[in-house]
């Protein structure tokens, strides 16, 4: 819907104005006019706020920290000049962002680089030769994808990926393609259905550069990255992988209404006993997001197997329907 970059963001209202407050202590900008606008994505669901405030007055707080003049006309000309503030609430906090128009042309140089790269990518992603059903959502992966970038540490210029539920290899194809121009990639993908794991290694080569060479399952991409698909049962994958993955992403395969959640409880601990210390590990899955197991039926949840394993969950996120 539309492009903006965070300015402050806080997990209560007053540290939400405190941090705006200090953003514009550092960036001070006089001699223009702005508009502030509101968004609810989910509802702020911090006990402590739950209910003490409503958009109307957070706005008026807001706007007492802006520097400028506000635009209240509604003549085309005039608000089309102005910088566009949101507020976004979303379930774990609340952020002020700067409305971008056009982001090829407001945003850095490599920004817009970037942007261009990954228009590319989804126009070939959209017509990759294996299109599977059960494929995660293209828009969400790369949100994923950009998340476990900015959590992995590479070691010496080296970054070791694995997925353990590869389907369709929109994570593998996303990281070798985000992450190929910086550091060199070993990007390890595993599944269970034979067609997913062949349609994988086609979609890769369709993605990235179908002139690269491959050696049986294992596909070349540039000069010193890879990526390697094996068929084979992810509850149990120390008997085909060997060492340690500084990162991991897995959409898990069962959720809501099948009797074989145990799989994914087998799957994550098979993938956590071969990452290294502190390596992040990204896990989409059906479950209800911070709710314990009783309170939906027939879900599997995630945060509390991945707690139950010794790891420790950051943060919990829920993608809408």
């Amino acid at each position: 819907q539309y492009v903006a970059r965070v300015l402050a963001a806080g997990v209560t209202v007053d540290d939400f104005l405190v941090a705006i407050r200090c953003h514009f202590n550092k960036n001070a900008v006089q001699n223009f006019t702005w508009v502030l606008d509101y968004d609810t994505f989910e509802p702020l669901s911090n006990d402590l706020q739950r209910g003490k405030f409503k958009p109307s007055m957070l706005m008026c707080a807001v706007s007492l920290s802006l520097h400028g003049e506000p635009t209240v006309t509604t003549e085309r000309d005039v608000v089309e000049k102005a910088i566009k503030y949101r507020i976004i609430e979303t379930n774990d906090r609340l952020y002020l962002t700067k409305m971008i128009a056009d982001p090829t042309v407001e945003t850095r140089p490599h920004e817009s680089q970037m942007c261009h790269s990954l228009t590319v990518f989804k126009t070939k992603w959209a017509r990759r030769p294996f299109q599977y059903s059960g494929s995660f959502n293209l828009e969400a992966a790369i949100t994923v994808v950009d998340i476990l970038r900015d959590l992995t540490v590479p070691k010496q210029g080296r970054v070791k990926l694995l997925d353990p539920t590869c389907g369709s290899g929109s994570f593998l194809a996303l990281a070798l393609h985000a992450w190929a121009d910086s550091v060199s990639v070993r990007a390890v993908g595993v599944d269970s259905n034979p067609k997913c794991s062949e349609g994988s290694l086609r979609n890769l080569k369709h993605v990235l550069d179908s002139s690269n060479s491959s050696d049986g399952n294992t596909f070349r991409v540039g000069s010193s990255s890879s990526a390697t698909i094996h068929c084979a049962d992810s509850s149990d994958l120390s008997n085909i992988l060997g060492g340690t993955f500084d990162c991991a992403v897995a959409n898990l395969p069962w959720n809501r209404n099948t009797f074989e959640l145990g799989s994914n409880e087998r799957i994550l601990e098979s993938v956590s006993s071969l990452l290294s210390p502190g390596a992040p590990f990204i896990v989409v899955s059906g479950g209800m997001a911070g709710q314990d197991e009783s309170d939906v039926d027939g879900c599997f949840n995630a945060r509390s197997c991945l707690e139950r394993l010794g790891m420790i969950v950051l943060t919990t996120a829920c993608i809408p329907p």
